[in-house]
């Protein structure tokens, strides 16, 4: 039986204009009951510079606004590097910025990949990337800062947005195991960048490195959906799916 439209859980999703991944995992994620509702991010320009990436903040408010409209129960700013690029203890502004405007819980892609590695306690993760190589630093030094030792991270050294959209999963999960021994004897995996395509990697990598492999679409997805109430197991993203929300505060 379909769920009265009425009824539905419905979850905003702010996210970059060349984004083109999140509408594609998110409504895979999506429980019986729930719908991803979108709105882009103006970005200035495609190449990926720290200063491009922190220009979406200025579209914050509009898009925030704009999503008000289906009610949604919970929301994600779903940028990884727009997020944790603001500074190593930033990493929640945008969230508590939407919800000032919009009265519901938020959260940041750099926020929920913290709380994810957290919770299925990482200390020592392999992560693979698409950024250029100072970016892919930043993200390195951001979770030595919260105490998340990153091993040999790798990356694919995209330019600009471009290069990351014309990226496939398989791409993916052949580059990690290409360097299954550093990602083998890591705590976790993490895979970066919402705009990079992921998802249909996990379960297979999980099972092949035997630790927990997170993206940053599974970790926003998992904490939207459980800041908006659901409780139960999320299907397709492996360990994460059967654990419940904790943010760092909590743990």
């Amino acid at each position: 039986m379909n769920t009265p439209i009425r009824t539905i859980v419905k979850l905003g999703v702010l996210l970059p204009e060349g984004n083109i991944t999140c509408e594609t995992e998110f409504p895979a994620l999506a429980p019986a009951g729930h719908s991803f509702h979108y709105q882009r991010l103006h970005r200035e320009g495609t190449v990926l510079t720290q200063a491009s990436l922190l220009s979406m903040q200025d579209s914050v408010d509009d898009a925030t606004n704009a999503l008000l409209m289906p009610r949604p129960a919970a929301m994600v700013y779903a940028c990884t590097s727009g997020t944790f690029l603001a500074g190593h203890d930033k990493h929640a502004d945008m969230a508590n910025r939407m919800e000032a405007l919009s009265g519901v819980p938020c959260i940041t892609t750099a926020s929920a990949m913290l709380y994810a590695l957290k919770r299925v306690n990482a200390q020592r993760i392999h992560m693979l990337t698409p950024y250029p190589e100072a970016i892919n630093q930043t993200e390195c030094d951001f979770l030595r800062f919260h105490g998340i030792d990153v091993v040999r991270p790798d990356t694919f050294g995209c330019r600009d947005s471009d290069e990351i959209r014309a990226l496939s999963w398989q791409q993916v999960l052949d580059r990690v195991r290409s360097h299954h021994a550093d990602a083998s004897n890591a705590d976790a995996l993490f895979l970066s960048c919402t705009n990079m395509p992921a998802l249909e990697a996990i379960e297979t990598l999980e099972a092949e490195l035997g630790i927990p492999v997170i993206s940053s679409n599974s970790a926003s997805a998992w904490a939207v959906l459980r800041l908006a109430g659901y409780h139960q197991t999320i299907a397709a993203i492996g360990a994460l799916g059967k654990l419940d929300y904790q943010s760092i505060s909590d743990q």
